[in-house]
């Protein structure tokens, strides 16, 4: 029994060594605490940055797509395309006339890709006017008309 007590013969080491040990239990459940509630701030912290950069992004497409909608608003408003649909409206075939209302329309087109750029990137790679069958009549990629 010497052996097993000599560790806590004295009572006032024994207690000081428990008391010393639960201390340093105590301090380290405080830093694992500390530790999470501060990993726990900064995921919330990152959560709302990115929620925050979404949201910037999400602004920026918007815009991009009004603009975009703008831009053809424009071009369906042009005056080389109601040219086009008022001599169809008048009866002129592509044989007699109707044609020659095409190629003001691939010059639109063709403004509309030169002047519409993000940086030095053209935003509209290509444009084409179809008509009700989907046959192409203005294809800005192609020099003639189909």
């Amino acid at each position: 029994m010497d052996k097993a007590g000599g560790l806590f013969k004295n009572g006032a080491n024994g207690a000081l060594v428990l008391l010393a040990a639960l201390a340093a239990v105590c301090f380290m459940s405080f830093l694992v605490i500390l530790n999470y509630r501060s990993a726990e701030g900064v995921r919330k912290a990152l959560l709302i940055q990115t929620q925050r950069e979404t949201e910037k992004k999400a602004l920026s497409l918007e815009h991009f797509f009004s603009e975009r909608r703008d831009n053809l608003l424009e071009l369906s408003n042009s005056r080389e395309l109601s040219v086009y649909f008022e001599n169809k409206a008048l009866g002129m075939s592509m044989d007699y006339g109707l044609r020659q209302s095409l190629p003001p329309i691939r010059e639109k087109f063709a403004y509309c890709i030169d002047s519409k750029k993000i940086g030095d990137s053209p935003i509209f790679s290509r444009i084409m006017l179809l008509d009700m069958n989907g046959s192409t009549l203005v294809d800005s990629a192609k020099e003639s008309a189909a």
